[in-house]
């Protein structure tokens, strides 16, 4: 997704608009960035893990980290799912 991004820039002046108050929203919001950062550092790299999967080259904490990663974006435990907490700070924009 970030490859495509980066590859086919948008030029609608809206969709600029929106991803600079994102920008602007996480700069001044520093409590906010250092929160979604401790979140993030635990996630691995989802997609090397499942090709290491696929090729049966993986480890047993291979599959540990896949479950932590997961459980960041589709755990039950809403203080600690990333995709509950970005939704809570982007509902201010």
């Amino acid at each position: 997704m970030l490859r495509h991004l980066l590859t086919h820039p948008s030029y609608d002046p809206q969709v600029l608009d929106k991803r600079l108050g994102y920008i602007s929203f996480m700069l001044d919001r520093r409590d906010v960035t250092e929160q979604i950062h401790s979140l993030l550092r635990n996630c691995v790299d989802i997609p090397r893990i499942v090709s290491r999967l696929l090729y049966r080259k993986f480890l047993p904490m291979d599959l540990v980290k896949l479950r932590t990663s997961l459980a960041l974006f589709f755990g039950g435990n809403t203080s600690s799912n990333l995709k509950s907490s970005l939704q809570e700070y982007f509902r201010v924009l």
